[in-house]
């Protein structure tokens, strides 16, 4: 009985665990955090499942053990591929960002380059209003 209650939380954990994991994408850490809390119903959900079927692995004789035993690696290979390989390489790519220089990257550059391009703009076109200001000239004064 117990191990059916056991498989029945671990469910519920994966479940709750992917949800949240799904609303958090991107998102670092707490990404992380919610993929190793779906790792870990997912492990609940295995090794009570494989108890729930021992009487089915004892049936195949010898190598059952060793089938039981390969299922449940199988299952947690690829349970940390689909889950925990994701959360982590982004928290890795977020770190190596921050990493690459300490002014940024080169998307970051152009658009510094754009600003500073605008900004003169600006500038110019101030100081030719405050020029026509001084020298009377009517056509840019603001009533």
């Amino acid at each position: 009985m117990l191990k059916y209650i056991l498989m029945i939380l671990g469910g519920v954990i994966f479940i709750a665990g992917y949800y949240f994991m799904q609303q958090n994408e991107g998102r670092g850490k707490t990404m992380m955090f919610y993929s190793l809390f779906t790792y870990a119903g997912l492990t609940l959900v295995i090794l009570s499942g494989a108890r729930v079927l021992d009487p089915f692995f004892e049936g195949l004789g010898k190598n059952g053990e060793m089938i039981q035993l390969a299922v449940e690696v199988a299952c947690f290979v690829i349970g940390a591929e689909l889950l925990l390989k994701p959360a982590f390489e982004d928290q890795k790519e977020i770190g190596t960002k921050k990493n690459i220089t300490p002014r940024g990257s080169g998307d970051s550059f152009s658009a510094k380059a754009n600003k500073k391009e605008s900004t003169k703009k600006t500038k110019k076109n101030n100081n030719q209003i405050k020029r026509s200001y001084s020298t009377g000239n009517k056509k840019y004064r603001k009533k």
